[in-house]
């Protein structure tokens, strides 16, 4: 069975908590897929071979992810977000591509917590490539430092990595799978367009998330988790204690 995270707001971080359940009633995975800021906790839990290091872990580094992600680290990609992010980058005078925050940081960020190693036997990180405008999976061989970059690249905020690499999590949302988890944040009110640019934003998240939606229908298994504050302990023992149920209700 494969095992999908989606990746494109911050309770994804709680994903530790899902395989803390998982590790805990001795259920394993063929292959185990990421994007995003799921990729964070999916890779700690892999490198550590504990679910509940990686928590530990989360905990130290989860304001500093917050400020990696700024607007989109609690509601991700939504409407309001990307007018947002865009308005403040006409304000500094950015290029769209070039990001509004250095990709040092987000570089830094990678090279700081994760070992220059090839990524694990079983893990898959997903990216998108812009120019080949195809999505692009990062196996076991590949660098794992290359791999967490391209795949941690949210765009607006960061220049895409290597100059084609963004996050899948942006384009269709979650990886397939067998078993696909979903964690998503409060909703926040959706604001009427009056641009044109306005309009584009609009189009393109209804497209990610109609890519979403046939991928959530191709599933086998489907784990959805609502979170309402997006703080480390009571997200990560939310998922903890979701998945804990889905799997003595669906799994067993």
């Amino acid at each position: 069975m494969i095992l999908s995270f989606g990746g494109d707001n911050g309770a994804f971080l709680g994903s530790a908590g899902v395989l803390k359940a998982f590790f805990e009633n001795d259920i394993s995975f063929e292959t185990i897929r990421c994007t995003g800021i799921s990729c964070i906790p999916v890779v700690l839990s892999s490198i550590t071979k504990s679910p509940n290091r990686a928590y530990v872990m989360i905990t130290h580094i989860w304001s500093r992810v917050r400020k990696l992600y700024m607007h989109f680290f609690e509601n991700g990609p939504s409407f309001p977000n990307m007018v947002e992010i865009l308005r403040i980058i006409a304000k500094a005078g950015v290029k769209k591509m070039e990001g509004l925050s250095n990709r040092k940081r987000l570089d830094s960020f990678v090279d700081e917590i994760f070992p220059n190693i090839h990524v694990p036997k079983g893990l898959e990180i997903l990216a998108f490539d812009v120019i080949d405008g195809k999505e692009v999976t990062f196996k076991e061989g590949d660098n794992l430092r290359y791999a967490l970059k391209a795949s941690l690249s949210f765009p607006l905020i960061y220049e895409p990595f290597d100059e084609k690499y963004v996050s899948s999590s942006w384009i269709t949302g979650i990886p397939e799978g067998d078993l696909v988890i979903l964690i998503s944040p409060a909703q926040i009110e959706e604001k009427n367009p009056r641009l044109a640019v306005e309009y584009m934003f609009l189009a393109t998240i209804a497209r990610k998330k109609e890519l979403e939606r046939r991928r959530l229908e191709k599933a086998e298994k489907v784990l959805r988790i609502n979170v309402d504050v997006l703080s480390p302990s009571y997200v990560v023992r939310r998922c903890y204690l979701k998945a804990k149920e889905f799997i003595e209700e669906v799994l067993v």
